[in-house]
């Protein structure tokens, strides 16, 4: 997932970049927010499982 986002983000920073637009780089930048808030989360989850007892 976060490479996905990682590849989005510098797609829109090419287009940002070719287009002059740089309304577009307030899309990538809560883009990157976004995953690093879900790697975050996910991150937490396996915490909380591994402290449950789960495999």
């Amino acid at each position: 997932m976060d490479l996905m986002a990682f590849i989005t983000i510098g797609f829109i920073a090419i287009v940002t970049l070719d287009t002059m637009q740089t309304s577009l780089l307030d899309i990538a930048i809560t883009l990157g927010l976004v995953a690093f808030l879900g790697t975050i989360a996910f991150a937490r989850l396996i915490v909380k499982d591994k402290q449950a007892g789960g495999a």
